[in-house]
């Protein structure tokens, strides 16, 4: 993966499992306000801007940028609805996200890539999608990012996703314009484009294990108690002698989705992973 802010290539997983949310192909035409603060415009030329969002009670709240409160807003609602038509080709559904504990909206698959993607990553403890609408000032053109994540080192980070392809000068004028704006409250901003293939395949099927009790407790104990460094397929042969063998598979999941085992998602996963146990 290419990074297009420094001109170098990002691996996709930094230290197996801790795929970040920058960990799939994302561009950062502008520098975050912990990079280089001083490309954060200053409040004076955003002194009319607004957000609305809907807060935790779905009432709909107007305020200037400056009184914009991320936790409100992440307690809260999509600010709009997801409306389809016969012409739309992209993909409109929901995506059950346990960080959230709720169903949140997408509106493309890349977006699906992407909530599956947050939903893993250990960096991430909170989602909304749609979350707001910014105005530079009242009556002038609106923008809603896609999503507002809420990291575990505090950071906030609105994140728009769109194809490589789409992202062209004038789209990064706009961006950067977006950023520049949600800098002077300490927020990040990140284009995220999408996720190699092979990784993206491990996650969407791993991501049906994102219910807790998906897996029954005497396997998950079961496999932490019998794992010696192994690989998948000989976990689950010795699990066989100790649980009912449609326990074993969910239970290995179970455990690579919260981490307990990490896996190099890089690679399809098979009978030949081989599974490594975090020891924090």
């Amino acid at each position: 993966m290419h990074d297009v802010t420094t001109g170098r290539d990002v691996d996709a997983l930094s230290g197996r499992n801790e795929l970040s949310l920058l960990g799939g192909q994302v561009s950062v035409p502008f520098p975050s306000p912990v990079a280089d603060a001083s490309r954060a415009t200053g409040p004076r030329e955003w002194r009319r801007a607004q957000i609305t969002y809907r807060d935790a009670a779905a009432v709909k709240r107007l305020v200037g940028l400056e009184d914009a409160d991320a936790h409100d807003i992440l307690e809260g609602f999509p600010i709009r609805k997801s409306n389809s038509n016969r012409r739309q080709r992209s993909m409109i559904g929901e995506r059950w996200v346990e960080k959230t504990g709720a169903l949140i909206p997408v509106e493309s698959m890349n977006e699906r890539r992407f909530v599956i993607t947050a939903d893993f990553d250990p960096m991430v403890l909170r989602i909304v999608a749609q979350p707001f609408r910014f105005r530079v000032a009242p009556g002038r053109p609106s923008h809603v990012p896609d999503f507002l994540t809420l990291r575990r080192d505090g950071t906030i980070r609105v994140v728009n996703v769109r194809p490589v392809e789409q992202f062209d000068a004038r789209e990064q004028e706009r961006m950067h314009s977006f950023a520049s704006a949600i800098a002077t409250l300490g927020w990040e901003h990140a284009m995220w484009h999408d996720l190699p293939l092979a990784v993206f395949q491990n996650l969407d099927w791993l991501s049906r294990m994102n219910v807790p009790g998906a897996a029954h407790p005497m396997a998950l104990e079961a496999a932490q108690r019998l794992w010696n460094y192994d690989c998948y397929g000989s976990l689950e042969e010795k699990m066989k002698t100790d649980v009912p063998r449609e326990w074993v598979r969910p239970a290995i999941d179970r455990l690579i989705w919260e981490h307990v085992f990490d896996v190099d998602l890089r690679m399809p996963l098979d009978v030949h992973s081989v599974l490594h146990r975090r020891t924090s």
